[in-house]
């Protein structure tokens, strides 16, 4: 009986020393976990693109990782989502992912839904194709981000094929360009985007910030670009803003 006691006592030791080993690595590593409803929520203390991609590898379908750090991730890769996912940046923390003028920066697959709060997009680049700050073929909620500088042949922000559904609130669309569609290209799909500011220089595509083809805008709850205002700063009459033309307020 002391034999087993001493034992078992053992085992439980070596247990929680193993415990502590993998929480110190977790740590060291500059991502952590934790556990809630089922669903892991997964911090990554350190911005970079490998502790991000290792951060989206652990990850399961429907986890959160949230950004406990502010900087500028710049890839060398597009992110490619294949599962549903929630990047989020911490309270305070200001988060960009950066596709170098070189990539796309994010590719999400068929039904996948990728929600992101408050993770901003820039310099993302398809010289010879679609979508430079991201391409999607499942479901996007993105909110109070900012997208900037991306450049495609068709949706310079955001390309969204016939599968897809895209919904943009609370965020901005800056200095994006394309042929068509400068900001988001519609290749069919749903597109909502509501309390959006749209900020783009003259010049910036031939058909438009917001390129609709044969996809629907979906009006319901301020979306459809209904609440949205869309400036230029050197373009007078802004008449190419919106191809074809939505209901919005301008200014």
């Amino acid at each position: 009986m002391i034999k087993y006691l001493w034992l078992r006592n053992k085992l439980l030791r070596l247990l929680l020393l193993f415990g502590m080993l993998v929480g110190l690595l977790v740590t060291l590593s500059g991502i952590s976990i934790s556990y809630a409803h089922g669903h892991a929520g997964i911090s990554v203390a350190v911005c970079d693109q490998a502790h991000l991609q290792s951060a989206i590898t652990s990850a399961t379908a429907k986890d959160t990782i949230t950004f406990q750090c502010s900087g500028t991730i710049t890839l060398t890769n597009t992110l490619a989502i294949t599962k549903d996912l929630t990047l989020a940046a911490g309270s305070g923390q200001t988060v960009t992912l950066d596709g170098n003028n070189t990539i796309q920066v994010l590719l999400v697959g068929a039904d996948v839904h990728l929600i992101l709060n408050r993770v901003n997009i820039a310099h993302g680049k398809s010289a010879s194709s679609d979508g430079g700050g991201l391409v999607n073929y499942g479901v996007v909620d993105l909110s109070h981000s900012i997208l900037m500088n991306n450049f495609a042949i068709h949706g310079g922000a955001i390309w969204n094929a016939d599968t897809g559904r895209v919904n943009v609130s609370n965020s901005t669309f800056m200095n994006n360009s394309a042929t068509r569609g400068a900001d988001i290209y519609n290749d069919g799909g749903m597109i909502s985007v509501s309390n959006c500011t749209i900020r783009n220089k003259s010049g910036h595509g031939t058909d438009g910030d917001f390129y609709n083809d044969g996809g629907t805008v979906d009006s319901s709850n301020g979306g459809g670009m209904n609440s949205s205002s869309i400036t230029h700063d050197d373009d007078a009459d802004n008449s190419d803003d919106v191809q074809p033309t939505p209901k919005a307020t301008r200014h």
